[in-house]
């Protein structure tokens, strides 16, 4: 099982040539995913709009199985877009977008989660945009 620094330099390292591929739209490290379900090994994360299968892509578009040592894995993520209407409504409200507790300007939503243990979706923020730095009071909107 790779260290995170190794993990870390293996991303650093391999970045570019990962984002030169056309259906690769980020890349970062992780928890390698095994039919949908993570496990203990850290990995190099390459994100894709879709994930295809290996014999519908040439050998140059393929994520390499490992990076310096270090295992890959691919991820879908579908299509990444710059939100650029902030006064918009969105339901449900994806990553990225303005939200705040009701006595603060504003804050960004990081994303939406799953809870480990059971399922719930939730959404991550920052304790200053959704408590108001500890200061907001149960069943603030």
């Amino acid at each position: 099982m790779a260290a995170i620094e190794e993990v870390r330099r293996a991303r650093e390292l391999s970045k570019y040539s990962l984002l030169s591929k056309p259906n690769v739209l980020g890349v970062g490290y992780g928890y390698k995913e095994k039919a949908g379900r993570r496990t203990a090994d850290l990995c190099v994360v390459a994100l894709v709009r879709v994930k295809l299968p290996k014999s519908s892509l040439a050998p140059r578009e393929l994520v390499p199985p490992t990076l310096d040592g270090v295992s890959t894995d691919v991820v879908q993520v579908g299509d990444i877009r710059a939100l650029q209407a902030r006064t918009d409504r969105w339901r449900p409200a994806p990553g990225g977008v303005s939200i705040g507790h009701y006595q603060i300007t504003a804050g960004t939503l990081g994303s939406v989660v799953r809870d480990a243990a059971t399922g719930e979706r939730l959404i991550l923020s920052n304790n200053h945009v959704l408590a108001n730095s500890n200061a907001a009071g149960l069943g603030d909107a």
